[in-house]
């Protein structure tokens, strides 16, 4: 699939609208708008055509789904991981030296590339409200792992 520029063009605005939202966070006009999801909302359309196209574009090559998906996990998994790494390596210097614990739960659920199946679990909003603010970035990894659900299951129920 070849560049399509006006698709970065919406990248950059629904990056712009999450930056603004956790940087400024008018509460009153987020509130009364909705308007913290557009950026998350606009990313999951981008990807979603984009993921839809690639596997449309490959879907008379044998193995179309085994190859798509290989080619996503070498994209993905190295800068995720490396990045979980970074982020378990600083908890666990915050909980040598400060007052944080560790939640087993809340790390295997980042090491599995999990969040998206655990974050509706009633214990995942408090574990994830404790960690220290360095490690914190890693609960927007949520987003890739609902992407991979859905591509996951959505290729199970038209693979039948």
């Amino acid at each position: 699939m070849e560049r399509v520029p006006e698709i970065d063009g919406l990248r950059a605005l629904a990056a712009l609208s999450v930056f603004a939202h956790h940087v400024f966070a008018f509460h009153a006009i987020v509130r009364v708008t909705g308007a913290a999801w557009i950026g998350v909302d606009l990313f999951f359309v981008i990807s979603g055509y984009l993921i839809t196209t690639i596997l449309l574009g490959m879907r008379d090559a044998s193995h179309y789904f085994k190859t798509f998906y290989m080619r996503r996990t070498l994209r993905i998994f190295p800068p995720y991981y490396a990045f979980f790494l970074l982020c378990f390596g600083l908890a666990l210097i915050f909980e040598h030296w400060d007052s944080y614990h560790l939640s087993p739960k809340l790390w295997w659920a980042f090491a599995l590339y999990g969040t998206s199946l655990t974050v509706v679990q009633h214990w995942y909003g408090a574990a994830a409200s404790q960690l220290p603010d360095p490690v914190r970035s890693i609960a927007v990894t949520w987003s890739l792992s609902i992407e991979n659900y859905f591509i996951f299951s959505g290729h199970q129920q038209y693979a039948s």
